[in-house]
């Protein structure tokens, strides 16, 4: 696979890809192996981000890391192929960068990637696309630990969510079996228990709550408008009621209430 095959794979954006063939015919992807070898490792590849886009130096529409994570994600694919991960594992892992460069198109106005800073979890076989769901692998104080995170193109429905977890089970007992006996966590606005009140009882998001216990909640936190409201700014009376969850929580907010952020532990898994 070279690197406009994997493009075409992961569905990049056409005027994404015109953009990454005009800085490829400069780049060189080994001189900077110092730097990008440090996106496989947990400890190191903050320090690799940051020294890379230091290297690029103005990057406006991102499309220099990008260029550079493309390239690494072929390493990648590399050692999925060792470890006999199947390949549309790895493309819809990496789909990753397609969906969030388009997700900036929708709510800016144009293609950007600002999301650099999250993908080492993908380079380094630490994060996984398994059906609706992504896995992080992690730890806390020497105890295994995996998060879930929740895509937005996730369909949140009861048989998609289990043939996730069961995706996640047979994968985890082949390929990273350590991990098998360790509990998933989540921490997203969805667990929030305030969102009960706006929600019936056939509710996809109501669902996934319920499967959760939840152990923390972050009242405060706003955390929760980036993706109930992304670029919509924090005048409560000015937010967008194009949904009737947003119309709802709107209304909860102009009240003087909060929504906040929770943590949950995923329950009989």
């Amino acid at each position: 696979m070279d690197l406009f095959e994997l493009c075409d794979l992961i569905e990049l954006q056409n005027d994404v890809i015109h953009k990454v063939k005009n800085f490829n015919t400069t780049y060189c992807h080994d001189a900077l192996s110092s730097m990008w070898k440090k996106l496989f490792y947990r400890d190191t590849w903050d320090e690799g981000i940051q020294e890379l886009q230091k290297q690029f130096g103005d990057d406006p529409d991102g499309i220099k890391i990008l260029t550079c994570i493309l390239h690494c994600s072929l390493h990648t694919f590399e050692l999925y192929r060792e470890k006999g991960i199947d390949r549309q594992i790895f493309v819809d892992t990496v789909k990753f960068l397609t969906r969030f460069i388009e997700e900036h198109k929708k709510i800016y106005g144009s293609y950007r990637f600002t999301w650099a800073w999250w993908f080492p979890r993908q380079l380094a076989l630490q994060e996984f696309r398994l059906g609706a769901l992504e896995y992080e692998f992690t730890s806390k104080d020497n105890t295994l630990q995996t998060f879930i995170h929740i895509p937005s193109d996730a369909i949140l429905e009861k048989k998609h969510l289990q043939n996730s977890y069961s995706q996640y089970k047979e994968f985890v007992s082949h390929f990273f079996p350590e991990y098998k006996s360790a509990e998933l966590y989540c921490d997203s606005w969805l667990l929030v228990p305030a969102l009960k009140q706006f929600l019936n009882e056939n509710s996809n998001i109501l669902y996934f709550q319920n499967s959760f216990e939840i152990i923390s909640v972050d009242n405060e936190s706003r955390a929760f408008m980036d993706w109930l409201y992304p670029n919509c700014g924090e005048e409560f009376d000015k937010l967008p009621e194009n949904t009737a969850l947003q119309r709802k929580v709107k209304q909860y907010l102009l009240d003087g209430r909060k929504i906040g952020w929770a943590m949950g532990r995923l329950k009989n898994f």
